[in-house]
């Protein structure tokens, strides 16, 4: 499979607490230029700060496909870290 010409566009909400903890959300579309939207991710999670090095966070995402005759869609829990320098 060769991928084709794609516009990923992404949109996230994040709400600071003061704390160490970040709450979050975020959608994505993947549209085929000049054709249709072929997959749209949604995904909510929170962020941990450790100190201002190390961030983890987990989330939980949506990842559908669109526009085929049998779509697919796959639910992921995630954990991820940050290293900031």
């Amino acid at each position: 499979y060769i991928p084709k010409k794609h516009l990923r566009s992404k949109i996230s909400v994040s709400y600071d607490l003061e704390k160490k903890y970040t709450p979050f959300i975020s959608g994505e579309l993947f549209y085929e230029i000049g054709e249709y939207i072929d997959n749209v991710r949604y995904k909510a999670g929170v962020d941990y700060e450790l100190n201002k090095f190390h961030t983890f966070n987990a989330y939980y995402m949506i990842d559908k496909e669109k526009n085929v005759k049998i779509p697919w869609t796959n639910y992921v829990f995630g954990i991820g870290y940050n290293f900031t320098f």
